[in-house]
């Protein structure tokens, strides 16, 4: 691994961008891949969602953890190694909106 974090914008619907630098786990593999991967994710849930303003975001955020959790049961691994992985990997990523910054979207 390269890189120690992972500089990542993601746009909101409203056209608002959020900063952040997300910690990357000393052995991420490919940090290519990882971003990747976070987008795809993004991009998938906003497919998902589509011009629907009827889901709540406690939803979203309810779908995302279950989501962790059924990948999380894929791992092949000693029995709890990936659900102990998953939570530290949660709290780390969380760690890092606490310095994350905004700032306001527009076209040029």
């Amino acid at each position: 691994m390269a890189a120690e974090t992972l500089p990542y914008t993601a746009t909101t619907r409203s056209g608002e961008r959020l900063h952040f630098e997300f910690p990357l786990h000393a052995q991420t593999v490919s940090e290519q891949d990882v971003a990747r991967l976070l987008g795809g994710i993004l991009d998938g849930l906003t497919g998902a969602i589509g011009n629907r303003t009827d889901i709540s975001d406690g939803d979203v955020l309810q779908a995302l953890a279950m989501a962790m959790a059924v990948r999380a049961e894929m791992v092949k691994a000693p029995q709890g190694a990936a659900q102990n992985l998953s939570r530290q990997l949660v709290e780390t990523a969380m760690g890092a909106t606490e310095t994350a910054t905004r700032s306001a979207g527009g076209t040029a």
